[in-house]
């Protein structure tokens, strides 16, 4: 009976990560600060899958920090919101540009952090 139960639980923790939207890219260290952070939410359209570029540091401005950490995580509880992918930049790079590619007639909500020094 142990084992069953053993066996289901770590069944339903690796569904749980396959699924899971939260991504991480590079590792924060002692002594980062937090360079940017933002709350993005996509209303659904009907009939399309939503693209959404972000860019960091954004039009206008100018970032010398080295990115450690690039955090972003689905705000949706139920995880359909977005599949993010690191286009270019990120962790070692003063720049990073991520696409949030969304699902199918659906809207996403997420938020992005973004670490370094």
């Amino acid at each position: 009976m142990k084992v069953i139960l053993c066996a289901v639980v770590v069944l339903v923790a690796c569904v749980t990560l396959a699924v899971s939207h939260t991504q991480t890219w590079g590792k924060r260290l002692r002594g980062d600060r937090l360079l940017y952070n933002q709350i993005f939410v996509t209303l659904p359209r009907p009939g399309t899958g939503q693209i959404r570029g972000i860019r960091f540091p954004t039009r206008g401005n100018s970032n010398s920090a080295l990115i450690s950490e690039i955090y972003i995580v689905d705000n949706f509880k139920n995880q359909t919101g977005f599949v993010p992918i690191l286009k270019s930049g990120g962790p070692g790079r003063a720049f990073a540009t991520i696409e949030l590619r969304g699902y199918y007639g659906k809207g996403f909500n997420g938020t992005i952090r973004i670490f370094g020094k």
